[in-house]
């Protein structure tokens, strides 16, 4: 964390294939696969990402020369007693023998298998989280159940299941046979079904759900269904649940002291992971980052120019780091307020006021109920316009309408645009759709903006 790494433990070149892939970025892999096409060229991406990282775990501290405060936490970092006292308050917390946690009485009593008989079981409507449905601040496992009628022509071929997203981890049973599984809440849900594992008539289908924190359950407006050929049979509705497992806080935990998350801290990630793959001579980056900052999008338009002069510096190279403003995400609002994630979009956005930077932006692309949307490929590709512009001097409109000016006109504003191309269009073809917002009472809102 604190030293910075020469090299990296192993490591070796791939070639794209479908044995590989799948470990690797989508969005690098739709960027570098369009300019391959552009170029005809082979394209090498050095993948170096940590989800849920801030900004300044990817900066060095020499970038960090004119923030005190980073460099004052990479100082203490430093110094090995002050880290060996966060730990030994750390281990002090909660001290004596934790209490152990007591078995999953799910896997205990096989709740997985056919034959099991449900007794004291509950109704829940998947999607949905269990607080909202009268399971209150659990933490724990619990377990769904579900008869589904399957049809004589969805049996005797390869199947697939689709789980949207659940939080956290989840197990998913059919038939007594486990079809697959996933630790960490962000992925799709995407299980393959072994031909013959369904049959005509009642099958049933189980998934173990572990939530450690938060809302557990089933993200909703995400794809439920079991799929074979060409029939899909929808999974939403009422499952029956039981709750196999719950995990008691522990005494003294969650009051903010204790260790240090490593991953988090300035230079952590760069020191690791950047530092040792600086001698490769890089054309430029794509950098995809600033959920874990959006609550600070005032220093971050500080903070992200100082990276990029920082990268360019160690690489010794004005190449352009091209990055993706945050997509669209969390529930939309019909009336005036403010927006955290706007006003961050606004501080990336900041960083175009550097030569040879470009933006991506992908709030088109979001999704209100998931931080990791499903549109990677158009991320990549408009990236990808965006690095023929700068990188490869291409003459394209590589980005969408860039607003220079509001100037309010009686009850209208009038808005001036950059890259607005051979004009204004919108992306359906359709006339501009206009946000209708209630008829002010008063004059506290202003004119009424149509």
């Amino acid at each position: 964390m604190d030293k910075r790494q020469a090299d990296l433990p192993a490591g070796l070149w791939k070639h794209v294939s479908a044995a590989n892939v799948m470990d690797f970025s989508v969005v690098a892999y739709f960027f570098a696969s369009k300019i391959a096409a552009a170029h005809q060229v082979p394209v090498g991406i050095i993948n170096a990402t940590w989800g849920g990282t801030p900004i300044e775990a990817w900066t060095s501290e020499e970038g960090f020369a004119e923030f005190p405060e980073q460099l004052s936490t990479i100082a203490k970092n430093k110094d090995s007693s002050y880290i060996n006292s966060l730990r030994k308050r750390a281990a002090g917390i909660g001290s004596g023998t934790p209490a152990k946690r007591p078995v999953d009485k799910g896997q205990e009593e096989k709740w997985y298998d056919p034959s099991y008989q449900t007794k004291e079981w509950r109704n829940m409507a998947i999607p949905g989280y269990w607080e909202d449905q009268g399971i209150k601040n659990l933490d724990g496992v619990v377990w769904f159940r579900k008869e589904v009628e399957v049809p004589a022509s969805m049996t005797g071929k390869p199947a697939k299941v689709f789980l949207g997203r659940i939080v956290d981890a989840d197990e998913c049973y059919i038939n007594g046979s486990r079809v697959g599984n996933t630790s960490y809440m962000y992925p799709q849900r995407r299980y393959a079904v072994p031909e013959g594992l369904l049959k005509a008539g009642k099958n049933i289908v189980v998934i173990r759900v572990t939530n450690n924190s938060g809302r557990g359950g089933f993200v909703p407006d995400k794809a439920y269904q079991l799929i074979a050929g060409k029939d899909t049979l929808d999974l939403t509705g009422y499952w029956q649940y039981k709750v196999g497992q719950v995990f008691m806080p522990v005494r003294g935990m969650g009051s903010g002291v204790g260790g240090i998350q490593a991953s988090h801290q300035p230079a952590a990630l760069f020191n690791a992971m950047l530092s040792p793959v600086i001698p490769f001579s890089l054309k430029g980056f794509a950098w995809y980052q600033g959920e874990s900052n959006a609550g600070k999008p005032e220093a971050y338009s500080g903070i992200q120019p100082a990276m990029i002069k920082d990268w360019r510096t160690k690489w010794a190279m004005p190449a352009a780091p091209f990055f993706v403003q945050l997509p669209g995400f969390m529930d939309y609002s019909y009336v005036p307020g403010e927006s955290g994630w706007a006003m961050f979009r606004e501080a990336q956005a900041k960083s175009l006021a550097i030569p040879n930077t470009a933006m991506a932006v992908a709030i088109d692309l979001g999704e209100w109920n998931d931080i990791h949307p499903d549109r990677k490929k158009e991320v990549g590709e408009r990236l990808a316009l965006a690095a023929e512009k700068i990188a490869y001097k291409k003459d394209v409109v590589y980005a969408g309408p860039t607003l220079l000016s509001s100037v309010a006109e009686g009850n209208k504003i009038v808005l001036t645009f950059s890259n607005s191309g051979s004009g204004l269009v919108t992306n359906d073809g359709e006339p501009v759709s206009s946000l209708l917002l209630p008829e002010p009472t008063s004059n506290l809102f202003g004119p009424k903006l149509l």
